[in-house]
């Protein structure tokens, strides 16, 4: 048993919180017990945890340490989640021309976007959206290395594309 992940959170993310997780119910703290030249100092635990707790934190640590490691490996480029969206936005797009992606922040719309279009296999893909946001897309399509060209530009340059 593990940890699902939270909406958005990368593998990364589950590794951090898990840790945290961890550091906070396994804290310690010092007790004095007797008096006088009889003091005797204990290390005992903060919090009482069950053991049922502590493995599903460390199989949780696990998991998405192996996960990461996969997606390192370029051998795991899409989320169990974004292959029915991308299957599913490929059918769509080919019957009606276009879909609409609205998905939570952090939850890889820009990742599904371009796998759908790998599915669709163009030569050219125009990528329009926000300023700030150009860099992370630029390099999504770098972790994906389709096979198609992309022009990211953001909404107020738009006419100065070119239509070739």
């Amino acid at each position: 048993m593990i940890i699902q992940r939270t909406l958005g959170y990368s593998n990364q993310s589950m590794i951090d919180y898990c840790e945290s997780l961890k550091s906070v119910i396994t804290k310690t703290q010092e007790v004095k017990t007797g008096s006088g030249k009889n003091i005797k100092l204990t290390i005992v635990s903060k919090y009482k945890t069950d053991h049922d707790t502590l493995n599903k934190i460390a199989n949780s640590i696990d998991h998405y340490k192996q996960l990461l490691e996969k997606e390192m490996d370029n051998s795991f480029i899409f989320r169990d989640y974004q292959e029915d969206i991308i299957s599913r936005g490929t059918d769509i797009i080919n019957k009606n021309g276009f879909v609409y992606l609205s998905m939570e922040v952090r939850t890889g719309k820009t990742l599904t976007s371009l796998g759908i279009c790998s599915n669709l296999n163009p030569k050219v893909v125009l990528f329009i959206t926000k300023k700030k946001a150009i860099e992370s897309i630029q390099t999504d399509y770098n972790t994906l290395g389709p096979s198609y060209k992309i022009t990211i530009i953001n909404y107020e340059s738009l006419h100065h594309v070119v239509n070739d």
